[in-house]
């Protein structure tokens, strides 16, 4: 299953600009994108894609490179989708049933990015299979080391991109521009430590990844830790969603599986979220008792599972699982009938 999951990333390297997510970036672009006037003129084929723009920046409030890096986040979250659209050149994008799910204004869970839950479930997204980010994934996923150096980490990944044919097509990723992921992976979950530039601060007050604590620098500069171990921040009903989704999109079909799987699998939830068997065990006793009828723990064979009661959709009961968390705060947003999906409800690849 891990070497399906790896060849299903896109092989894309450098696409951010070196800029890190900010926190104002993915609801300026994705209501840029999910701007009703520009959607009726997509679909009517008339009007440009914002990001095909040349002044998409001055629309975006940001400088041009910006407004790329904006474009790629919004991808690599899962929160637009780009295709192919017949008669034209380059590629349009739509929001995703998960985009508009969470970041509609009116009927969205999290429109303004508010919770530190949606974060832990945008790092799921950006890290699940399909993702955009071969570079993270490998460093969350086949890394072996706890504690390491650039350099290190580096090694491990230049390694096996090279060794991955479809993230070498059509040529080889250049050393330098995956070097740059490594760079932006490190800033983006351990912000600047070590600097004392006025830029550099201000940069981590505008790090929404920072606070998930996966990574950190060392009292040694230069060198790093992943935060294996219990998430004090991270809700329950995400970590369940997780679980859900990946055996969703992994075609799995047993409705019920061990949490070691869950926990050790590469690409799975365990690894991208840095959990201990425990921990996860722990985090999906408590999201069964905050859904109860929709997922449970069971004994099997003397090992903990989680099981999906009923005979709904993994990608459904992840929805319900995690709507139920996001009405617990507040949101009052409608029972969700379909999965949240990271792909388009509309298919404009298909247009005739």
């Amino acid at each position: 299953m891990s070497v399906a999951i790896k060849q299903s990333l896109h092989a894309t390297f450098g696409r951010h600009e070196t800029f890190t997510p900010r926190y104002s970036w993915l609801k300026r672009g994705y209501d840029a994108v999910a701007d009703p006037d520009y959607l009726t003129d997509l679909r009517a084929r008339d009007g440009e894609y914002i990001f095909n723009d040349d002044d998409a920046h001055h629309r975006l409030g940001v400088g041009k490179n910006q407004a790329r890096s904006i474009r790629f986040w919004l991808q690599a979250f899962r929160l637009i989708e780009e295709q192919k659209v017949p008669g034209r050149r380059a590629p349009a994008g739509e929001p995703t049933i998960l985009g508009q799910s969470l970041l509609d204004t009116v009927s969205g869970l999290d429109p303004w990015l508010e919770d530190t839950g949606t974060w832990w479930l945008l790092h799921w997204m950006a890290l699940s299979p399909g993702g955009y980010l071969p570079v993270w994934w490998t460093a969350f996923h086949t890394f072996p080391a706890v504690e390491f150096t650039i350099e290190q980490l580096l090694e491990h990944v230049q390694a096996q991109v090279e060794t991955t044919s479809t993230w070498n097509q059509p040529k080889p990723a250049h050393r330098g521009t995956v070097k740059k992921d490594v760079l932006a992976l490190l800033r983006a979950y351990a912000g600047t430590s070590g600097s004392r530039r006025r830029d550099a601060l201000d940069d981590d007050l505008d790090a929404p990844l920072v606070p998930l604590t996966l990574i950190r620098e060392t009292d040694e500069i230069g060198r790093f830790r992943f935060g294996v171990g219990p998430k004090p921040g991270l809700p329950a009903a995400v970590a369940a969603f997780a679980c859900l989704d990946f055996l969703s999109r992994t075609g799995n079909t047993a409705r019920q599986v061990l949490v070691a799987t869950l926990a050790s699998e590469q690409g799975g939830p365990g690894r991208a979220l840095k959990l201990t068997e425990r921990d996860l065990a722990d985090l999906l006793a408590q999201a069964a008792e905050e859904a109860p009828g929709l997922i449970g723990m069971v004994n099997t064979g003397g090992s903990e599972a989680l099981a999906v009661i009923g005979d709904e959709s993994f990608g459904l009961v992840a929805a319900r699982v995690l709507h139920a968390h996001y009405r617990r705060l507040g949101a009052s947003s409608p029972e969700p009938e379909t999965p949240y999906l990271p792909s388009a409800q509309f298919h404009l690849g298909d247009w005739t």
